[in-house]
């Protein structure tokens, strides 16, 4: 959609939902110095920055609650685990790798790692009537 329509569309969920409900709002990790019209997905017409969609949030009376990882590529998921230092977690991965396939990982292993993943999710809430925070 356009991004106006993204606008449009956050004002009606606003409006739509109760104070102190939870909205999810799931889309590609646009990173900050690419222009949103230059899409991932074919089916995108603009994919909106984590920025960009934190302040339309806000705008719209929505506080964000947190940022979750969904998915990533093999190769960050690599590279990733290469740099964990030794811990419980990097033991787990790299006994899971040995019986589990690496798309199953994928879909575990970016939750903590919005950062590097390819799309996030946005765990919001509606503020409540006369929250300023």
């Amino acid at each position: 959609m356009q991004k106006a329509d993204g606008e449009n569309s956050l004002r009606e969920c606003s409006r739509l939902l109760k104070p102190g409900k939870l909205m999810f709002l799931s889309c590609p990790n646009t990173p900050e110095n690419q222009d949103g019209f230059d899409v991932r997905y074919k089916a995108h017409v603009y994919e909106w920055k984590i920025s960009e969609i934190k302040k339309e949030l806000e705008k719209n009376n929505f506080m964000v609650e947190s940022i979750i990882g969904l998915v990533g590529d093999s190769a960050e998921f690599k590279e990733k685990l290469e740099r964990i230092e030794v811990s419980p977690l990097k033991s787990f991965l790299e006994k899971a790798k040995e019986y589990l396939p690496t798309n199953f990982l994928l879909s575990m292993f970016f939750i903590p790692y919005p950062e590097i993943a390819s799309e996030v999710l946005f765990i919001c809430k509606k503020k409540e009537e006369g929250t300023l925070i």
